[in-house]
């Protein structure tokens, strides 16, 4: 099922990249919640919908949590909404998104609002960035459910 979604999302971006401008990013960041902070590097698609407003969906992530690694492949969540307000050296932005996973009794849903910059360099189509991020994750299993704040920083280069 998993290489399924994983075909289905390469052929709809390479059929989305002739109608709309598409974009990719990786990066690597930290995750600071309450019990388990951790790294992470992913990758991710943009697709410029219109002017300065893009839409942003994870393609794969690899996160090192003590103890074990956690791999996700071709899930397209969390999706981002993210405004940019360009500038001559560099582009500063928000964002705001929605992450929604179920399955195996376990539903995880985020929150999340954040802010970020890139860097110009002459006219090349890579730009480096930062960004930071608030969420506010729920989760629930069996019956019992938690909620936290999570905040994530996370750096990169961004192809578009």
């Amino acid at each position: 099922m998993k290489k399924v979604l994983l075909v289905l999302s390469i052929v709809s971006i390479i059929s989305l990249s002739y109608a709309m401008t598409v974009g990719i990013e990786g990066g690597a960041g930290y995750v600071l919640a309450e019990n388990d902070n951790h790294f992470f590097i992913n990758g991710s698609a943009l697709v410029n919908v219109v002017n300065n407003f893009y839409i942003r969906s994870e393609l794969a992530r690899i996160s090192f949590h003590s103890g074990s690694t956690k791999i996700s492949v071709g899930t397209m969540s969390p999706v981002d909404l993210m405004l940019f307000f360009p500038s001559s050296t560099f582009n500063p932005y928000g964002l705001a998104g929605i992450n929604l996973t179920t399955g195996g009794g376990a539903t995880y849903f985020n929150l999340r609002a954040g802010a970020g910059v890139e860097f110009k360099f002459n006219e090349a189509r890579f730009y480096p960035f930062v960004e930071g991020d608030l969420d506010l994750y729920s989760f629930s299993y069996s019956g019992a459910s938690s909620t936290d704040n999570v905040i994530t920083i996370k750096g990169g280069i961004r192809f578009k």
